[in-house]
């Protein structure tokens, strides 16, 4: 339900869009002849000359091409991107027993599992470096913030054990 999602009828093709772009099969858009004159949501309303220009803008797109080459050329890039998975999840487990080590350590030296300064340098050099790789800012800030937020547990239940 675009109208009711965007609240706005400028954003009403953004998220029609976005709907189809994730498989969904079907829209509801509210479409009112005037809509100022509408007795609720007029906001969200389009005319019905505006709906049909809206939907002819639309791309439609297929969950599954009926392409043999397609699929196995998707089928190799897949693959590489589960080796890569694997890869990551092998690299997050040497890291997070390097995280044990350090609760450890600090528990033997009464130091907070916290460090602020050293998770805001942390931060700001995985930033830059990520920048430099071409990764957005948003997925290095959340990607790193959930291994930090787990590495602070794992050490807080090292040093309280």
């Amino acid at each position: 339900d675009p109208s009711h999602i965007a609240g706005k009828r400028e954003y009403l093709y953004e998220i029609s869009q976005k709907a189809f772009d994730m498989g969904m099969e079907g829209l509801m858009i509210e479409s009112h002849y005037n809509p100022s004159l509408a007795l609720s949501d007029a906001n969200q309303q389009l005319t019905p000359a505006d709906l049909s220009k809206l939907l002819d803008k639309l791309v439609i797109r297929y969950q599954y091409a009926n392409n043999p080459e397609f699929e196995n050329q998707l089928e190799l890039l897949r693959n590489r991107i589960d080796s890569i998975d694997s890869e990551l999840l092998e690299i997050l487990a040497s890291r997070a027993e390097i995280v044990r080590q350090i609760g450890k350590y600090k528990k033997e030296h009464n130091v907070t599992a916290l460090q602020i300064n050293r998770w805001s340098q942390l931060m700001e050099n995985r930033i830059k470096l990520g920048e430099k790789l071409n990764l957005s800012e948003v997925l290095i800030k959340t990607f790193f913030q959930l291994i930090h937020e787990d590495s602070v547990r794992m050490q807080t239940e090292i040093m309280n054990s």
